[in-house]
């Protein structure tokens, strides 16, 4: 059956409603409504396939509104509720691009989930689990943030157009920092901090470090490491320390005159033990096979081999 207002004839077996003025097409008001009551109850048998439970379909120069206002004290809320295994989801989409859905994944434990696609589970981008963890490029993320790729840096920091970013990479466990192009489009050849998750060592100015600390000075530039104290009215001291247990030594600046020995004048380079021990010296090639080239005695006594 069908049913017309004002003579409009929009469909067949349709409850159809037509104006040709300006204002609301249609009005629906209860003024004896309770808690729970629908002002507009849309029930439809079951159907294979798709099926609108409500479609606007606008043709205006300027914006179509869906609005839900409330006028009292409570909430306005729209809601999806899904009663089956489906997901609860919104999707937008422009015609012949990109579509972006939103919402919840019943099949991945009810995840909240922002998609490139309109299928939640495809294209994932965004994953917010339900004990608040946030996946970035994954969508199981182990802890409150993971960011997620396995071709790319996972972070970058931009100090606006014009200049190179710094990216942060976790590739194959181990860690890098590197400046990218100024288009922040690829990432320097050499990272300028390396940290090997294998066994920890920290690499300054190359990718694979083969020692605790690794530095790599390219050849193009003049310079190493400094260690400095800044100016000041005290008599501290840069050092360098070696220890193991208990035993320690000290490569340092002196920073005053009979700063660690009497007779130390400020800037004498200093080398120093906390221990009975002696200083030694010698090539690498005598390691362990003949006696150091240099002796220096805890009693001050210099022998040379």
């Amino acid at each position: 059956g069908k049913l017309s207002i004002n003579n409009s004839g929009l469909g067949s077996n349709s409850f159809d409603v037509f104006t040709g003025s300006s204002g609301a097409v249609a009005t629906f008001q209860s003024s004896g409504g309770t808690d729970g009551d629908s002002l507009l109850n849309v029930v439809s048998s079951a159907i294979t396939g798709t099926v609108y439970g409500f479609k606007a379909s606008l043709n205006s120069t300027v914006n179509g509104y869906i609005t839900n206002q409330q006028n009292g004290n409570g909430n306005s809320i729209l809601q999806a509720l899904v009663l089956g295994s489906g997901d609860a989801q919104s999707v937008y989409n422009i015609n012949g691009g990109q579509a972006w859905g939103l919402g919840l994944d019943n099949s991945d434990n009810d995840s909240f989930k922002i998609s490139g696609s309109s299928v939640l589970g495809t294209n994932d981008f965004l994953t917010i689990t339900t004990g608040g963890l946030i996946g970035l490029g994954t969508t199981s993320p182990a802890y409150l943030l993971t960011a997620a790729s396995s071709t790319a840096p996972q972070l970058a920091l931009s100090a606006g157009a014009g200049i190179a970013q710094w990216a942060l990479r976790n590739a194959g466990g181990n860690l890098y920092f590197a400046t990218t192009t100024v288009s922040g489009l690829s990432t320097t050849t050499t990272s300028a901090l390396t940290i090997s998750g294998n066994n920890g060592y920290v690499g300054i100015g190359i990718n694979n470090p083969s020692d605790v600390v690794h530095i790599s000075v390219p050849n193009s530039i003049n310079g190493g490491l400094t260690l400095e104290q800044i100016t000041g009215s005290g008599t501290n001291s840069p050092w360098f320390s070696l220890k193991k247990g208990s035993v320690q030594s000290y490569w340092a600046q002196a920073g005053a005159n009979n700063n660690f020995f009497t007779g130390a004048v400020t800037g004498d380079m200093i080398f120093r033990s906390n221990w009975n021990t002696n200083i030694l010296f010698g090539p690498d090639n005598l390691i362990g096979t003949a006696a150091p080239a240099m002796v220096i005695s805890t009693s001050g006594n210099i022998g040379v081999s």
